[in-house]
């Protein structure tokens, strides 16, 4: 799945460095996740909330790609955010 706005690309195509999602906890012995990853409860829980809106299921490597995408967006509209502000301050 891929956003369809191209400016959300330049955004996503970095590897997110600060996602707000679950992630492998080290002293959790059953996580299958390395560090910094989404667990895969998280993974799991993407692919039921997004399995809706396609009609191929959905795997784990789409629901990393769905959180990418979708940290992306946030960001870029943050980074749009911040530029308004930053407009309105110069004014």
């Amino acid at each position: 799945m891929k956003l369809t706005a191209r400016i959300a690309f330049r955004h996503v195509e970095q590897e997110p460095t600060n996602l707000r999602t679950p992630v492998h906890n080290e002293q959790d012995s059953n996580a299958t996740s390395t560090p910094g990853t989404p667990s895969l409860e998280f993974l799991e829980e993407t692919v039921r909330v997004w399995q809706k809106y396609s009609d191929k299921p959905l795997t784990h490597d789409d629901a990393r790609q769905i959180i990418q995408n979708m940290t992306g967006y946030f960001r870029l509209l943050q980074d749009m955010q911040r530029a308004a502000d930053s407009r309105l301050l110069k004014q």
